[in-house]
């Protein structure tokens, strides 16, 4: 009897346990949705999500168990496969890309890596990193460009290669390695490199520049920098072939076949170079993106789609018509992507070299509609100014003549409330200036710092709130916040002690930057490097 009383609580403890734990489950669900995202399909060995080809070209196309799912410049969008029941469910001010859809859960780049539910009901942020290269999903593992990988939830982030590709239409993530082009900047020492997942065993394969490339089957298909053509060569770099004479802009290839833009047209050609066909006239330079026998591509504010064969070539979606709006449950209008941006320029300090005085050299790259408009280096520092055709100027200063503390000015009757908010990660790590540690500074971010309001100390008692000017700069996180004592100009109120302040400061002649000089002068800071951490 008394075993069976046992026996008797014992299912009544397990049914009670199993019940909690359903209870449990099952409560608050959409307060945990963030908690509540791995799926079976995500857990599989290999690739999922998008393809190489498309995430090489923007991604903006990816499907899923008969739903389209596409970017325009507003945002994301959903539909079914013939175009029907278009729906938007994620709003952004400039388009989103690498769209990667899996099962419920959308994964996408606008200015970091973000998740949506499919149906538009939650979203968030899972990484800051603004990181050319595309986000590929592949072993479990999200790869955010050459330089970082993370679990699907954006935890266990770690940093698999120190420098981000140079263009983002050249990473492909096969057979257990990563494929990308790199230059070092400083010796233009231009290479196509592999490396396996976890960032070890760099190799270069390569001598030479590509902007476009594509990896599948053992071949690596790529046009040259120089003359545009398109070639193949083997994965270890052997085999160097011509495909076809073309001034190619952007290439996708599957099945045998290379889709490629040329010279106002979409073409298709076989791998072997043979059956070369105009498949439309264009007027632009779009990527293409492929699902089954359509080729979809973006020419303005249209998403335009063609079969693979050249027919049917239609408007499959424009901004303005008729959606379902809904579901969109969210607003991000203050991200940015830095779109066909390219760091062709770099340049690194001379203050150590100048003085013969053991000091980091920094470098910072920068695209070609920029220049350096000033560059001076004396014993009391170093200064540099970048600056654009309207005018926007990236200043880089190095004071060193002033004691830590001692960096003084500014009004003594005039405050102002500045709001730093961080809009994307940072590449300098801090290290060692001779015995002197500053690894304490902790991480960097690019910075937007936007003047909400000033306060006269003769006459006023609380600040007048303005919607006042924006700059931006590189700063350690720790300077992230309000901060309402701000007396001195930014070059040294938004300084860091360095063995010498170091102040990096974008400003626009009227406090204002369009979109593209914002995206421009983010990625421009973001570049920013300590070539000699540790």
């Amino acid at each position: 009897m008394k075993h069976f009383q046992r026996i008797l609580l014992i299912s009544l403890f397990i049914l009670l346990s199993i019940g909690c734990t359903a209870c449990k489950a099952n409560t608050g669900k959409d307060n945990n949705a963030k908690n509540d995202i791995l799926s079976t399909k995500e857990m599989q060995k290999g690739r999922v999500g998008n393809t190489n080809y498309n995430i090489a070209n923007d991604g903006q196309v990816d499907e899923e168990n008969g739903w389209l799912f596409y970017s325009l410049d507003d945002g994301l969008y959903k539909c079914k496969e013939d175009g029907t029941e278009k729906t938007k469910i994620f709003n952004s001010e400039y388009g989103v890309y690498d769209i990667n859809v899996i099962d419920e859960w959308v994964y996408f780049r606008d200015l970091g890596i973000y998740r949506i539910k499919t149906d538009g009901t939650y979203y968030e942020q899972i990484a800051a990193e603004d990181i050319r290269g595309g986000v590929h999903l592949v072993d479990g593992k999200i790869y955010n460009g050459s330089e970082y990988r993370m679990n699907f939830d954006g935890s266990g982030k770690e940093r698999i290669y120190n420098n981000n590709v140079a263009s983002g239409y050249t990473l492909n993530i096969v057979d257990g390695y990563i494929y990308f082009f790199d230059t070092e900047s400083y010796t233009e020492n231009e290479k196509i490199y592999k490396m396996k997942l976890d960032g070890s065993d760099p190799q270069a394969i390569y001598d030479g520049r590509t902007d476009y490339m594509i990896v599948d089957n053992g071949w690596i298909y790529f046009a040259d920098y120089d003359n545009k053509d398109l070639y193949k060569m083997k994965t270890d770099g052997t085999e160097k072939q011509l495909v076809a004479e073309a001034h190619v802009m952007c290439i996708l290839e599957n099945n045998g076949w290379i889709y490629y833009v040329s010279d106002g047209g979409i073409y298709k050609i076989k791998t072997d170079g043979t059956e070369k066909r105009l498949l439309s006239n264009i007027d632009g330079l779009p990527e293409l993106q492929l699902h089954g026998d359509w080729l979809y591509y973006n020419l303005g504010d249209k998403l335009y789609r063609i079969k693979t064969d050249g027919t049917e070539n239609h408007i499959f979606a424009q901004l303005g018509e008729k959606v379902i709006e809904n579901q969109v449950s969210n607003t991000n209008n203050n991200t940015t992507y830095a779109k066909d941006i390219v760091l062709k320029h770099s340049y690194t300090t001379k203050f150590s070299e100048k003085n013969a005085v053991t000091y980091p050299n920094f470098t910072i790259s920068y695209p070609s509609n920029w220049m350096i408009s000033q560059n001076s280096v004396t014993s009391a520092g170093e200064t540099i100014i970048l600056t654009n055709e309207r005018g926007v100027k990236i200043k880089y200063s190095h004071i060193c003549d002033v004691e830590e503390g001692n960096l003084g000015g500014g009004s003594h009757v005039l405050m102002k409330r500045v709001e730093v908010s961080q809009v994307a990660e940072s590449s300098f790590i801090p290290g060692y200036v001779q015995a002197a540690d500053y690894r304490d500074l902790g991480e960097f971010a690019v910075a937007k710092l936007k003047l909400t309001g000033t306060l006269d100390m003769l006459n006023d008692t609380d600040f007048t709130d303005i919607d006042g000017s924006v700059s931006f700069a590189v700063l350690p996180k720790s300077r992230l916040g309000i901060d309402d004592s701000v007396t001195t100009a930014y070059e040294g109120e938004f300084a860091f002690w360095y063995s010498g302040y170091i102040s990096l400061i974008a400003d626009a002649p009227d406090g204002k930057f369009t979109k593209q000089e914002e995206k421009e002068v983010i990625l421009i800071l973001s570049s920013f490097k300590n070539e000699n951490a540790n």
